[in-house]
Protein backbone atom coordinates (compact mmCIF):
# COMPACT_ATOMS: atom_id res chain seq x y z
CA UNK A 1 0.00 0.00 0.00
CA UNK A 2 1.38 3.61 -0.84
CA UNK A 3 2.18 6.04 1.53
CA UNK A 4 -0.33 8.43 0.49
CA UNK A 5 -3.08 6.19 0.45
CA UNK A 6 -2.10 4.97 3.99
CA UNK A 7 -2.09 8.61 4.91
CA UNK A 8 -5.62 9.28 3.38
CA UNK A 9 -6.84 6.33 5.53
CA UNK A 10 -5.34 7.84 8.58
CA UNK A 11 -7.38 11.14 8.19
CA UNK A 12 -10.72 9.17 7.20
CA UNK A 13 -10.29 6.79 10.61
CA UNK A 14 -9.53 10.09 12.53
CA UNK A 15 -12.98 11.38 11.19
CA UNK A 16 -14.66 8.26 12.46
CA UNK A 17 -13.24 8.11 15.64
CA UNK A 18 -14.01 12.06 16.71
CA UNK A 19 -17.55 11.96 14.91
CA UNK A 20 -18.19 8.61 16.72
CA UNK A 21 -17.03 10.11 20.78
CA UNK A 22 -18.24 13.30 19.70
CA UNK A 23 -21.86 12.04 19.00
CA UNK A 24 -21.64 8.62 21.05
CA UNK A 25 -20.66 10.76 24.73
CA UNK A 26 -23.41 13.09 23.67
CA UNK A 27 -26.24 10.29 23.03
CA UNK A 28 -24.76 9.01 26.85
CA UNK A 29 -25.15 12.47 28.19
CA UNK A 30 -29.18 12.54 26.79
CA UNK A 31 -29.66 9.10 28.05
CA UNK A 32 -28.40 10.02 31.51
CA UNK A 33 -29.93 13.33 31.59
CA UNK A 34 -33.42 11.41 31.38
CA UNK A 35 -32.87 7.93 32.50
CA UNK A 36 -30.81 8.27 35.81
CA UNK A 37 -29.65 11.02 38.71
CA UNK A 38 -26.46 11.60 37.19
CA UNK A 39 -25.17 14.95 38.24
CA UNK A 40 -25.07 18.00 36.34
CA UNK A 41 -21.41 18.66 36.80
CA UNK A 42 -20.87 15.09 34.91
CA UNK A 43 -23.43 16.13 32.43
CA UNK A 44 -22.80 19.70 31.39
CA UNK A 45 -18.76 18.31 31.06
CA UNK A 46 -19.48 15.42 28.74
CA UNK A 47 -21.70 17.52 26.81
CA UNK A 48 -19.20 19.96 26.12
CA UNK A 49 -16.52 17.07 25.83
CA UNK A 50 -18.83 16.19 22.85
CA UNK A 51 -19.13 19.47 21.31
CA UNK A 52 -15.48 20.04 21.17
CA UNK A 53 -15.14 16.57 20.14
CA UNK A 54 -17.97 17.51 17.00
CA UNK A 55 -15.93 20.91 16.00
CA UNK A 56 -12.81 19.03 15.68
CA UNK A 57 -14.90 16.79 13.66
CA UNK A 58 -16.00 19.02 11.01
CA UNK A 59 -12.12 20.81 11.19
CA UNK A 60 -11.10 17.13 10.27
CA UNK A 61 -13.92 17.22 7.01
CA UNK A 62 -12.97 20.09 5.66
CA UNK A 63 -9.16 18.59 5.28
CA UNK A 64 -9.90 15.59 4.09
CA UNK A 65 -8.11 14.64 1.26
CA UNK A 66 -9.26 13.14 -2.28
CA UNK A 67 -9.24 9.56 -2.45
CA UNK A 68 -6.68 8.40 -4.83
CA UNK A 69 -6.98 5.71 -7.59
CA UNK A 70 -7.22 2.10 -5.76
CA UNK A 71 -8.48 3.41 -2.58
CA UNK A 72 -11.43 1.17 -0.59
CA UNK A 73 -12.89 4.84 -0.16
CA UNK A 74 -15.66 5.76 -2.95
CA UNK A 75 -16.25 9.74 -2.14
CA UNK A 76 -19.40 11.34 -3.47
CA UNK A 77 -19.00 15.21 -3.18
CA UNK A 78 -22.37 15.48 -3.02
CA UNK A 79 -22.61 15.05 0.30
CA UNK A 80 -19.63 16.71 2.23
CA UNK A 81 -21.46 20.18 2.64
CA UNK A 82 -24.53 17.93 4.42
CA UNK A 83 -22.07 16.54 6.37
CA UNK A 84 -19.85 19.49 7.54
CA UNK A 85 -22.90 21.20 8.36
CA UNK A 86 -24.24 18.63 10.11
CA UNK A 87 -20.92 18.30 12.15
CA UNK A 88 -21.13 22.05 12.52
CA UNK A 89 -24.95 22.58 13.85
CA UNK A 90 -24.29 19.45 16.49
CA UNK A 91 -21.05 21.07 18.06
CA UNK A 92 -23.17 24.37 18.25
CA UNK A 93 -26.53 22.72 19.87
CA UNK A 94 -23.97 20.45 21.75
CA UNK A 95 -22.30 23.25 23.63
CA UNK A 96 -25.68 24.77 24.69
CA UNK A 97 -26.98 21.73 25.47
CA UNK A 98 -24.04 21.60 27.72
CA UNK A 99 -25.07 25.07 29.33
CA UNK A 100 -28.57 24.68 29.58
CA UNK A 101 -27.46 21.02 31.65
CA UNK A 102 -25.19 22.91 34.03
CA UNK A 103 -28.04 25.11 35.21
CA UNK A 104 -29.73 22.16 35.90
CA UNK A 105 -32.36 22.45 32.65
CA UNK A 106 -33.23 19.50 30.65
CA UNK A 107 -34.18 20.96 27.05
CA UNK A 108 -35.10 17.93 25.65
CA UNK A 109 -35.59 19.47 22.27
CA UNK A 110 -32.00 20.84 22.04
CA UNK A 111 -30.91 16.88 22.69
CA UNK A 112 -33.09 16.20 20.01
CA UNK A 113 -32.03 18.56 17.36
CA UNK A 114 -27.97 17.78 18.74
CA UNK A 115 -28.85 13.96 18.74
CA UNK A 116 -30.84 14.30 15.10
CA UNK A 117 -27.61 16.43 13.52
CA UNK A 118 -25.45 13.88 14.74
CA UNK A 119 -26.69 11.45 13.00
CA UNK A 120 -27.01 12.93 9.26
CA UNK A 121 -23.55 13.26 9.92
CA UNK A 122 -22.99 9.96 10.59
CA UNK A 123 -25.55 8.58 7.52
CA UNK A 124 -23.82 11.21 4.88
CA UNK A 125 -20.82 10.51 5.33
CA UNK A 126 -22.04 6.27 5.34
CA UNK A 127 -23.53 6.77 2.10
CA UNK A 128 -21.16 9.50 0.66
CA UNK A 129 -18.46 7.36 1.32
CA UNK A 130 -20.22 3.42 1.17
CA UNK A 131 -20.93 4.20 -2.87
CA UNK A 132 -24.46 4.83 -2.06
CA UNK A 133 -27.52 2.76 -0.91
CA UNK A 134 -28.04 -0.20 -0.33
CA UNK A 135 -24.38 -1.06 -0.24
CA UNK A 136 -23.69 1.68 2.30
CA UNK A 137 -25.53 -0.34 4.86
CA UNK A 138 -22.37 -2.17 6.07
CA UNK A 139 -20.54 0.54 6.56
CA UNK A 140 -23.53 2.65 8.34
CA UNK A 141 -23.84 -0.20 11.02
CA UNK A 142 -20.34 -0.32 11.44
CA UNK A 143 -19.99 3.07 12.13
CA UNK A 144 -23.13 3.54 14.53
CA UNK A 145 -21.89 0.46 16.60
CA UNK A 146 -18.40 2.55 16.80
CA UNK A 147 -20.11 5.55 17.55
CA UNK A 148 -22.23 4.29 20.62
CA UNK A 149 -18.94 2.31 21.89
CA UNK A 150 -16.84 5.09 21.65
CA UNK A 151 -19.32 7.18 22.96
CA UNK A 152 -20.39 5.24 26.02
CA UNK A 153 -16.62 4.27 27.07
CA UNK A 154 -15.90 8.03 26.98
CA UNK A 155 -18.64 9.14 28.99
CA UNK A 156 -17.93 6.21 31.11
CA UNK A 157 -14.45 7.32 32.24
CA UNK A 158 -14.88 10.89 33.33
CA UNK A 159 -18.16 9.34 35.40
CA UNK A 160 -15.35 6.90 36.90
CA UNK A 161 -13.21 9.91 37.51
CA UNK A 162 -15.71 12.18 39.46
CA UNK A 163 -16.80 9.36 41.43
CA UNK A 164 -13.09 8.42 42.70
CA UNK A 165 -13.11 11.68 43.96
CA UNK A 166 -16.37 11.25 45.79
CA UNK A 167 -16.52 10.12 49.39
CA UNK A 168 -19.32 9.99 51.55
CA UNK A 169 -19.38 9.15 55.31
CA UNK A 170 -22.01 8.26 57.44
CA UNK A 171 -21.87 9.15 61.27
CA UNK A 172 -21.33 5.22 61.79
CA UNK A 173 -18.32 5.39 59.89
CA UNK A 174 -16.06 7.34 62.27
CA UNK A 175 -15.22 7.31 66.00
CA UNK A 176 -13.82 10.12 68.22
CA UNK A 177 -12.67 9.96 71.65
CA UNK A 178 -11.96 13.78 72.58
CA UNK A 179 -9.43 14.82 76.32
CA UNK A 180 -10.67 17.88 77.32
CA UNK A 181 -8.15 18.33 79.67
CA UNK A 182 -5.72 17.79 76.66
CA UNK A 183 -3.45 15.07 77.93
CA UNK A 184 -2.61 14.35 74.70
CA UNK A 185 -3.12 15.26 71.12
CA UNK A 186 -7.07 14.33 70.42
CA UNK A 187 -6.49 13.95 66.66
CA UNK A 188 -4.38 10.58 67.59
CA UNK A 189 -7.45 8.86 68.62
CA UNK A 190 -9.56 9.19 65.54
CA UNK A 191 -10.02 5.97 65.13
CA UNK A 192 -11.61 4.84 61.23
CA UNK A 193 -13.94 1.80 62.28
CA UNK A 194 -13.79 0.53 58.85
CA UNK A 195 -15.32 -3.26 59.28
CA UNK A 196 -16.61 -6.09 57.54
CA UNK A 197 -20.33 -4.49 59.04
CA UNK A 198 -19.79 -0.76 57.29
CA UNK A 199 -19.04 -2.98 54.15
CA UNK A 200 -23.06 -4.17 54.03
CA UNK A 201 -23.23 -1.50 51.46
CA UNK A 202 -25.23 1.45 52.82
CA UNK A 203 -22.17 3.03 53.21
CA UNK A 204 -19.83 4.58 50.25
CA UNK A 205 -17.52 1.89 48.92
CA UNK A 206 -15.06 5.25 48.93
CA UNK A 207 -14.61 4.75 52.73
CA UNK A 208 -13.09 1.81 52.61
CA UNK A 209 -10.14 3.23 50.29
CA UNK A 210 -6.99 3.86 53.26
CA UNK A 211 -6.52 7.27 51.84
CA UNK A 212 -10.20 8.23 51.91
CA UNK A 213 -10.06 7.54 55.10
CA UNK A 214 -6.80 9.40 56.79
CA UNK A 215 -8.34 12.46 54.72
CA UNK A 216 -11.60 12.19 56.92
CA UNK A 217 -9.61 11.50 60.39
CA UNK A 218 -7.29 14.25 59.69
CA UNK A 219 -10.64 16.08 59.17
CA UNK A 220 -12.33 14.87 62.34
CA UNK A 221 -8.99 15.25 64.07
CA UNK A 222 -9.43 19.20 63.29
CA UNK A 223 -12.55 19.53 64.50
CA UNK A 224 -11.43 17.75 67.52
CA UNK A 225 -8.33 19.87 68.65
CA UNK A 226 -10.62 22.74 68.01
CA UNK A 227 -13.02 21.36 70.58
CA UNK A 228 -10.63 20.51 73.40
CA UNK A 229 -9.12 23.85 72.99
CA UNK A 230 -12.57 25.23 73.71
CA UNK A 231 -13.12 23.11 76.45
CA UNK A 232 -9.36 24.25 78.38
CA UNK A 233 -10.61 27.68 78.57
CA UNK A 234 -13.13 26.85 80.32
Amino acid sequence: MAAQQIGENVAYINWVILTGLAVGSFAAVVLARFRTTATKGFLAFTAFCSAGAGFLAYLSDTALPVPTAGSPITADPSFDQPRQLALLAFSGLALGYSVILSRGGRAPVVAGLALGAGAIAIVAGAIGWGGGLPTAIPLLIQLVVLTLATGGVFAAMILGQQHAGDGHLAAADMGVRVDGARHHDPALDVVGLISLGIRSGRNDLAVLDIDVANIAADLVGGIVNFAASELDEH
